[in-house]
């Protein structure tokens, strides 16, 4: 995870702490944490890749309490991040995806060292609704920007 996006992560609450106690798998912990408003992000980037590895990695989002949450499980172990705008938690997801797919030795991500290199199409969310809204904060994000 880049040095940047770290400071958004946070203590992972109870709910999940609890659930390799639970005995539960990941289709289970779906099921169970969906209670919590919690959704599990089943595809990444315009092409549609397995975002995770269902049942062994799964990531969730959520919004909560005027935030937008990214939980990333991982056989059991898991991390959460909590963030100010659905950017950063795209951004968070992209981190998780790239790693992801390096770790599985998927084919394509050899030309790109990092995250950061990944072209844009294979960043940010599938669902056709989520990425307009990325794409629009992408653009709001850009024009924030000071020209050069």
């Amino acid at each position: 995870m880049r040095e940047a996006l770290q400071k958004y992560q946070v203590d992972t609450p109870p709910l999940w702490e609890g659930l390799p106690i639970l005995g539960l798998d990941g289709y289970s912990v779906m099921d169970f944490v969906r209670r919590s408003h919690w959704e599990a992000i089943p595809d990444w980037g315009q092409p549609g890749y397995n975002l995770g590895t269902w049942p062994l990695v799964i990531v969730f989002w959520r919004e909560h309490n005027g935030t937008f949450e990214v939980i990333e499980y991982f056989e059991g172990d898991t991390t959460l991040y909590v963030c100010p705008t659905n950017l950063i938690r795209c951004q968070i997801t992209d981190e998780i995806a790239y790693f992801h797919w390096r770790f599985t030795d998927m084919e394509w991500t050899q030309p790109y060292p990092d995250s950061e290199d990944v072209p844009l199409e294979l960043k940010g969310p599938y669902d056709a609704k989520e990425r307009a809204h990325w794409l629009a904060d992408l653009e709001a994000e850009r024009m924030k920007e000071p020209p050069e």
